[in-house]
């Protein structure tokens, strides 16, 4: 294979917290500069130069992915096929929990703020599937629906 790098199929994101390196280092490749960026999504997994979770790409990745699932869920109940509590726990992690863990473990493990939004889309999606009030508290419905929160999930 003749594989051959250039600066228009490369981007450099430094990962840092305080002081900026990057700020004082160029990469060059064949003498020309490669671009420096602020975010990019590597492997599906979408990273901020401040190794945070940026919560608007968060949130548009879940409502793509999750949208689908939780119609799934919403129709199921309302049919009301699914009769044991342990059927629904099964489904929801299939259908909610897998689907929006999947490519965030990294981010999960380091940022309480991925973790806290996690357990929010978690929540919202579980009320829009069971057709729950907005007012339903969270707690209830994580208690209700048998799920684990985003940090115990991690740490398993």
């Amino acid at each position: 294979m003749d594989l051959e790098l250039t600066t228009t199929k490369c981007k450099r994101l430094v990962l840092s917290r305080g002081y900026q390196y990057g700020a004082t280092t160029t990469c060059r490749i064949n003498g020309d500069e490669v671009e420096d960026v602020d975010h990019m999504s590597i492997v599906g997994l979408y990273l901020s130069s401040k190794f945070k979770l940026s919560q608007d790409a968060f949130y548009d990745e879940c409502n793509a992915r999750l949208s689908a699932n939780v119609r799934i869920l919403y129709n199921l109940t309302r049919l009301n096929i699914i009769k044991t509590a342990k059927e629904w726990h099964t489904l929801i992690i299939w259908y909610i929990s897998n689907t929006m863990f999947s490519n965030q473990y990294p981010l999960l493990a380091i940022d309480k703020a991925a973790r806290t939004a996690c357990d929010q889309r978690m929540v919202n999606s579980l009320r829009l599937a069971f057709n729950w009030s907005k007012n339903t508290p969270a707690k209830l419905v994580m208690l209700f629906a048998n799920c684990d929160s985003s940090e115990i999930v991690v740490r398993k």
